[in-house]
């Protein structure tokens, strides 16, 4: 499945909206493959969830994502992994291996 995962400076990013950019990966149980890099296209949190869509994104990998966010990319059919941190490339071993810890999705703050 391919896998998403908002990124800044080679971690997990702490907001979505804010990310440098999105690390895309093709992960199931055989390992982590092709994996890209793509800077944030720009725009608010609403044009992202379309971007991600346009690249076949079925689940997104983030620290800390608004509730709109979330809705919207529901919509689209992308799942929403929350509350993931460290490294990009050991979420992705995580995800892979199983053993991904991720927590309750959301956003305790304003950015608007």
């Amino acid at each position: 499945m391919k896998v998403a995962v908002a990124t800044f400076d080679g971690q997990v990013s702490e907001h979505f909206g804010k990310c440098q950019g999105f690390t895309f990966a093709k992960v199931d149980g055989d390992g982590v493959k092709d994996v890209e890099y793509a800077e944030n296209p720009g725009g608010h949190c609403a044009v992202l969830p379309d971007f991600l869509a346009s690249k076949d994104v079925k689940i997104m990998l983030v620290g800390g994502i608004g509730g709109g966010a979330i809705q919207n990319l529901q919509s689209r059919g992308i799942d929403v992994i929350g509350s993931v941190s460290g490294s990009v490339e050991a979420a992705l071993e995580e995800m892979k291996n199983g053993t991904l810890s991720g927590g309750a999705v959301g956003c305790g703050h304003n950015h608007h």
